[in-house]
């Protein structure tokens, strides 16, 4: 990368503010980047396992989960409307230092879900073409990281090329699938098949006693997180701060009506025993399509599922790549990281973040079944997301208290009691979480429970332990 393709911001606390792109993204396109930070129906089948009790962790997700964070990364994005997200959030409330680690954890969150986006995407495509090669953890890992690399240089596009190829990523991955799904579903329950599930209302209310059980409830949580990743692009916004609460809020509304429909459908149609954490979402299109003498289509909607997390993997890698590039505009990494391209790509923190991916896909390799590997992969997604969002929650409360003068065109509804009330369940809700998710999954193939925990418990120690080494050694700008 020459001299003559690169710009430098300048550390300070503007980071990433004073040579951004002209602001050209609206409502709808940011809802649509939102929409594919937190609903990918992969995450589907690992609900659908409960059966009817998913209505009742969905909404209590909702609840619990999505609305706290809108309402609140609303509210941030809107008083500090400058690149940085999380990062800034934090470091505005507690210090550069302390915004440093929580950005690091959102880098590491994202590194680690990347190999579980590729072996879902991966398994889709042969789950057609070689049914055998759909639990070969080699070859869903091998093929995922050249998918992987090449989203990679999608990003080099920019952020406008981005957002179209997300759009495109939930018309193909999203849309289409799910209305065929729920359409399907009426019609196969209206024609008298049998469902695999208790359809009742007694069937939602879980066995709260089950830990195992609730261990895969806990996917609940991690389908309604990642929302606030957009605000990575709140300086590309036309108003970003009206643009960006009006994005998130309708984001979040569509997530919510895709989501609940489709992990039905897929509770009714698989049983539980069969259903795949990797192709579920491909089993009950199978099974309705089948039925109803289509299931020449299968072929059909596996090239959509596959085409739409192709076309998903650059917007995670660009926004969890934008965040990190604020904090070394800071200080908190060498001045190579906070170099932009002429379109405004980190480009040496997104070579940097494939090449970490790669070594962490390796994982995979190591792992018994595809099912075990996702699900491993995907807990320790969600615990590294819950630390920052703990963070993200306490800054909100700090910075109502701290810094009342700062002008915020959107606000949690009730004042400062409104505030403790959202902010306060939402970081409730989170550690509850977190500690749920250390009860290994109820399946074939299942670790044992102290080595499962102790994986768990060595990545969050290792991620907090190098964030702040990584903190200390950097010389952030004061504030």
């Amino acid at each position: 990368m020459g001299s003559a393709d690169t710009t430098v911001e300048r550390p300070g606390p503007p980071a990433g503010a004073a040579d951004a792109p002209p602001r050209r993204i609206g409502a709808f396109l940011l809802a649509m980047l939102v929409l594919s930070f937190i609903a990918g129906l992969g995450n589907a089948p690992a609900l659908a396992e409960t059966g009817m009790n998913a209505v009742f962790w969905m909404l209590l997700a909702a609840v619990a989960v999505l609305v706290p964070v809108a309402l609140v990364s609303a509210e941030l994005a809107s008083g500090w409307p400058r690149a940085g997200g999380i990062y800034l959030w934090v470091s505005e409330a507690f210090g550069p230092r302390v915004g440093f680690v929580a950005m690091w954890f959102v880098w590491v969150s994202a590194l680690v879900t990347l190999p579980g986006v590729f072996s879902t995407l991966v398994a889709a495509a042969v789950f057609v073409v070689a049914p055998g090669l759909d639990d070969s953890t080699w070859f869903l890992g091998s093929v995922g990281l050249v998918v992987g690399w090449a989203a990679t240089l999608v990003t080099f596009l920019g952020v406008r090329a981005t957002g179209i190829v997300t759009t495109i990523a939930n018309l193909s991955a999203i849309a289409i699938p799910a209305v065929a799904i729920v359409g399907l579903g009426i019609a196969y329950l209206a024609g008298g098949h049998p469902a695999r599930i208790d359809l009742s209302v007694d069937g939602v209310v879980p066995d709260v006693g089950s830990l195992a059980a609730i261990s895969i409830a806990v996917s609940a949580y991690f389908t309604f997180a990642g929302g606030e990743n957009a605000a990575q692009y709140v300086t590309h916004l036309r108003d970003p701060q009206r643009t960006f609460p009006r994005g998130m809020f309708l984001g979040a509304g569509l997530c919510l009506l895709v989501f609940v429909p489709v992990t039905i459908v897929l509770a009714v149609t698989v049983p539980r025993h069969e259903l795949s954490l990797a192709v579920g979402v491909l089993q009950a299109l199978k099974v309705l399509l089948d039925t109803f003498s289509a299931g020449f289509l299968v072929p059909v909607f596996a090239g959509l599922l596959t085409l739409g997390a192709c076309a998903a993997l650059p917007n995670l890698l660009a926004a969890s790549a934008a965040g990190m590039r604020a904090a070394a505009a800071d200080g908190h990494l060498p001045p190579r990281f906070a170099r932009t391209s002429r379109r405004g790509v980190p480009v040496a923190l997104l070579l940097l973040q494939a090449a970490i991916a790669t070594v962490v896909a390796l994982a995979f390799f190591a792992v018994q079944t595809v099912d075990l590997a996702v699900w491993t992969i995907t807990v320790m997604s969600l615990q590294t997301t819950l630390v920052y969002y703990l963070l993200m929650y306490a800054a909100a409360l700090r910075l109502r208290r701290a810094r009342p003068d700062v002008p915020r065109p959107f606000r949690v509804p009730g004042g400062r009691a409104g505030m403790w009330a959202v902010a306060g369940l939402g970081f409730a809700f989170a550690l509850l979480t977190l500690g749920l998710s250390f009860v290994p999954p109820d399946q074939p193939g299942s670790v044992h429970p102290a080595v499962f925990d102790g994986i768990l418990a060595a990545v969050l120690v290792a991620t907090a332990a190098s964030g702040v080494a990584l903190a200390r050694r950097g010389r952030p700008p004061r504030r």
